[in-house]
């Protein structure tokens, strides 16, 4: 069972936050169950998740004979999910693989790419601890006309598990997604909330079978804003269908 600091309920201790943790003595926070935290509050998952994990070692040492020794700071560290979801992953590079499909202007490809690295840039630069991690973000561009121009989702997919055989991808990109660029993606970089189409590189598009109304699709639109700083974190903690906006809202955060 778990623990519930004097006067708490269930219902407050789903919604509690980094700062209500902040308030319970620190030996008793590996007493709360994880699995009671909903999946899409981070924050409060990694504070229990060490807090887990410094019990288990100390168990161990004390099992051992070995004397305590310090455990992982609860609550040092006040960076961004994002920075915390990369040092804990030691990854080298992180980020997304960008696949283009419209190739009909190189000069407004061109543009486009420009207004979107300065918008994931601009990301960064806000998340906190992002100067940690900015050098290891990279969107990488998967351009092929012959094979891409145009290209379904389906055959979207059948290119990135190719590169995947053929070249690897490394784990920091192993996210479960990729984005893609088509001539719509590029006409909204001029408006007030630029986006990208996110897709789910588990799902069957060779599926012909029509949708239902409300049916997830594999794919949803993204805020270029949210890319870094929301979605790759998220994406640690619960998967694509799960954060697809039923409404066709364009995707900006999991706590909307």
């Amino acid at each position: 069972m778990s623990y519930l600091p004097p006067g708490w309920t269930l219902e407050r201790l789903q919604i509690a936050t980094v700062d209500d943790l902040r308030q319970i003595p620190e030996e008793r926070l590996h007493e709360i169950d994880e699995k009671l935290i909903p999946v899409e509050n981070v924050p409060v998952r990694l504070v229990i998740g060490r807090a887990t994990h410094n019990e288990h070692r100390r168990k161990v040492r004390a099992e051992r004979g070995l004397p305590p020794a310090p455990g992982v700071p609860l609550f040092e560290k006040n960076d961004d999910p994002v920075v915390e979801v990369v040092e804990r992953g030691g990854f080298d590079d992180f980020g997304f693989i960008v696949f283009r499909t419209d190739y009909s202007d190189e000069e407004r490809w061109e543009q486009w790419h420009k207004e979107f690295q300065r918008i994931i840039d601009a990301s960064m630069k806000r998340a906190s601890g992002g100067k940690k991690i900015e050098d290891k973000c990279l969107l990488l561009t998967y351009e092929d006309e012959e094979d891409m121009a145009s290209a379904t989702h389906e055959q979207i997919l059948q290119a990135y598990y190719g590169y995947q055989e053929n070249e690897g991808i490394p784990a920091g990109f192993e996210t479960g997604m990729c984005l893609v660029v088509d001539s719509a993606v590029m006409d909204s970089i001029t408006t007030n909330k630029p986006w990208v189409y996110a897709l789910d590189l588990s799902f069957d598009f060779d599926d012909e079978s029509p949708l239902a109304d409300g049916e997830y699709s594999g794919y949803f639109r993204v805020a270029i804003d949210s890319i870094i700083t929301e979605l790759y974190p998220t994406l640690t903690a619960m998967t694509p269908s799960e954060l697809w906006p039923s409404d066709n809202r364009i995707w900006e955060s999991a706590f909307e």
